[in-house]
């Protein structure tokens, strides 16, 4: 990573972004698109960075080039955001919610229900039906 350098993510699926997170920690001015996992984590670091629609190609090339227009305040503005990033994104923070709930035994007395099992269930269908419709493909692409 160099000061001269901009990340762009137009990713149409993430969880979290943690690869975004990871780019503002380290004062990178940071493009991303808009959906779910981005938008949480943007919406997380402070909105960090620039958002465009996903799929929205001219918006992307405005902010790229609006970005690299003004790329040493953008530089400067993302350096300084830093700390205040780094703190609110400490292991201490993140897992806070996770820790607490272990330490009052609420993790403990869960019970598992006949709903779960079925969303489990019907998951694992579905995760193999996924699985193999891409093995099709694979194999479909191999012959063509």
């Amino acid at each position: 990573i160099t000061d001269k350098d901009l990340a762009v993510f137009p990713s149409s699926m993430e969880t979290f972004g943690l690869v975004y997170v990871e780019s503002v920690l380290n004062g990178i001015p940071t493009i991303l698109s808009d959906n779910a996992g981005h938008r949480s984590a943007f919406e997380y670091m402070n909105e960090q960075g620039h958002m465009y629609h996903l799929g929205d190609l001219k918006a992307l090339t405005r902010t790229i080039s609006d970005t690299l227009a003004q790329f040493n305040k953008e530089k400067r503005e993302a350096v300084q955001a830093v700390p205040s990033l780094k703190e609110r994104y400490s292991l201490e923070s993140v897992y806070a919610n996770i820790t607490e709930k272990l330490e009052d035994n609420e993790l403990h007395h869960k019970k598992v229900n006949k709903s779960d099992i079925d969303f489990l269930n019907t998951k694992k269908a579905l995760t193999k039906s996924v699985k193999s419709a891409i093995k099709k493909l694979f194999q479909l692409k191999k012959i063509n």
